[in-house]
Protein backbone atom coordinates (compact mmCIF):
# COMPACT_ATOMS: atom_id res chain seq x y z
CA UNK A 1 0.00 0.00 0.00
CA UNK A 2 1.35 3.40 -0.97
CA UNK A 3 1.44 6.08 1.68
CA UNK A 4 0.85 9.73 0.84
CA UNK A 5 1.60 12.91 2.72
CA UNK A 6 -1.25 15.36 3.04
CA UNK A 7 -0.84 18.96 4.15
CA UNK A 8 -3.98 20.02 5.98
CA UNK A 9 -2.46 22.96 7.79
CA UNK A 10 -5.17 25.24 6.40
CA UNK A 11 -7.89 23.16 8.10
CA UNK A 12 -8.40 23.33 11.82
CA UNK A 13 -8.40 19.97 13.58
CA UNK A 14 -11.53 21.06 15.41
CA UNK A 15 -13.43 21.22 12.09
CA UNK A 16 -12.67 17.56 11.37
CA UNK A 17 -13.29 16.42 14.94
CA UNK A 18 -16.65 18.17 15.19
CA UNK A 19 -18.06 17.59 11.70
CA UNK A 20 -20.10 14.66 13.09
CA UNK A 21 -21.65 14.00 16.44
CA UNK A 22 -22.20 10.22 16.50
CA UNK A 23 -20.36 8.10 19.05
CA UNK A 24 -18.44 6.04 16.49
CA UNK A 25 -16.97 9.22 15.01
CA UNK A 26 -15.67 10.27 18.40
CA UNK A 27 -13.97 6.88 18.82
CA UNK A 28 -12.01 7.12 15.55
CA UNK A 29 -8.45 8.41 15.49
CA UNK A 30 -7.85 11.67 13.66
CA UNK A 31 -6.16 9.83 10.77
CA UNK A 32 -9.11 7.44 10.48
CA UNK A 33 -11.50 10.37 10.38
CA UNK A 34 -9.55 11.87 7.49
CA UNK A 35 -9.60 8.53 5.65
CA UNK A 36 -13.37 8.22 6.11
CA UNK A 37 -13.95 11.74 4.79
CA UNK A 38 -11.69 11.14 1.78
CA UNK A 39 -13.35 7.78 0.98
CA UNK A 40 -16.80 9.33 1.22
CA UNK A 41 -15.82 12.22 -1.05
CA UNK A 42 -14.30 9.87 -3.64
CA UNK A 43 -17.43 7.70 -3.54
CA UNK A 44 -19.65 10.76 -3.99
CA UNK A 45 -17.60 11.95 -6.96
CA UNK A 46 -17.73 8.48 -8.55
CA UNK A 47 -21.53 8.36 -8.11
CA UNK A 48 -21.91 11.81 -9.67
CA UNK A 49 -19.67 10.79 -12.54
CA UNK A 50 -21.67 7.59 -13.10
CA UNK A 51 -24.94 9.53 -13.04
CA UNK A 52 -23.56 11.97 -15.61
CA UNK A 53 -22.44 9.08 -17.81
CA UNK A 54 -25.86 7.44 -17.43
CA UNK A 55 -27.63 10.71 -18.22
CA UNK A 56 -25.47 11.10 -21.32
CA UNK A 57 -26.36 7.54 -22.33
CA UNK A 58 -30.05 8.32 -21.90
CA UNK A 59 -29.63 11.47 -24.01
CA UNK A 60 -27.81 9.47 -26.69
CA UNK A 61 -30.60 6.89 -26.73
CA UNK A 62 -33.17 9.69 -26.93
CA UNK A 63 -31.26 11.16 -29.86
CA UNK A 64 -31.15 7.79 -31.61
CA UNK A 65 -34.89 7.44 -31.04
CA UNK A 66 -35.44 10.96 -32.35
CA UNK A 67 -33.55 10.16 -35.54
CA UNK A 68 -35.65 7.04 -36.00
CA UNK A 69 -38.97 8.91 -35.60
CA UNK A 70 -40.71 8.75 -38.98
CA UNK A 71 -41.48 12.18 -40.38
CA UNK A 72 -41.77 14.04 -37.09
CA UNK A 73 -38.68 16.16 -37.53
CA UNK A 74 -39.94 17.89 -40.66
CA UNK A 75 -43.63 17.24 -40.09
CA UNK A 76 -46.25 19.63 -38.74
CA UNK A 77 -46.07 21.09 -35.26
CA UNK A 78 -48.38 18.36 -33.98
CA UNK A 79 -45.88 15.73 -35.14
CA UNK A 80 -43.00 17.56 -33.44
CA UNK A 81 -44.91 17.73 -30.15
CA UNK A 82 -45.69 14.01 -30.36
CA UNK A 83 -42.00 13.32 -31.04
CA UNK A 84 -40.96 15.35 -27.99
CA UNK A 85 -43.47 13.57 -25.77
CA UNK A 86 -42.50 10.12 -27.07
CA UNK A 87 -38.78 10.87 -26.76
CA UNK A 88 -39.27 12.29 -23.25
CA UNK A 89 -41.15 9.16 -22.20
CA UNK A 90 -38.40 6.96 -23.59
CA UNK A 91 -35.72 9.05 -21.83
CA UNK A 92 -37.68 8.86 -18.56
CA UNK A 93 -37.92 5.08 -18.65
CA UNK A 94 -34.28 4.73 -19.68
CA UNK A 95 -33.07 6.99 -16.85
CA UNK A 96 -35.28 5.13 -14.36
CA UNK A 97 -33.84 1.84 -15.55
CA UNK A 98 -30.27 3.12 -15.31
CA UNK A 99 -30.73 4.59 -11.82
CA UNK A 100 -32.89 1.71 -10.58
CA UNK A 101 -35.79 3.95 -9.59
CA UNK A 102 -39.45 4.29 -10.42
CA UNK A 103 -40.00 6.18 -13.70
CA UNK A 104 -42.37 8.54 -11.89
CA UNK A 105 -39.41 9.66 -9.73
CA UNK A 106 -37.51 10.90 -12.78
CA UNK A 107 -38.32 14.62 -13.23
CA UNK A 108 -40.38 15.10 -16.38
CA UNK A 109 -38.75 18.50 -16.97
CA UNK A 110 -35.35 16.80 -17.34
CA UNK A 111 -36.80 14.30 -19.80
CA UNK A 112 -38.43 17.02 -21.90
CA UNK A 113 -35.16 18.97 -21.94
CA UNK A 114 -33.23 15.86 -23.04
CA UNK A 115 -35.87 15.08 -25.68
CA UNK A 116 -35.92 18.60 -27.08
CA UNK A 117 -32.13 18.78 -27.25
CA UNK A 118 -31.98 15.33 -28.87
CA UNK A 119 -34.58 16.26 -31.49
CA UNK A 120 -32.78 19.52 -32.28
CA UNK A 121 -29.44 17.70 -32.65
CA UNK A 122 -31.09 15.08 -34.85
CA UNK A 123 -32.58 17.82 -37.03
CA UNK A 124 -29.19 19.56 -37.31
CA UNK A 125 -27.59 16.23 -38.28
CA UNK A 126 -30.20 15.74 -41.00
CA UNK A 127 -29.57 19.23 -42.36
CA UNK A 128 -25.78 18.71 -42.44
Amino acid sequence: MTRYSLDISDIEKKQIESCRSDLSWKELSFGAKLRVLIFEQVETLEEESNKMIDTNRAATMAEMYAKACPGGLYGPLNGAVIDIVDTAKMARYRMAEVFGIDPQDVPLESCIKVATEALLRAQQDLES
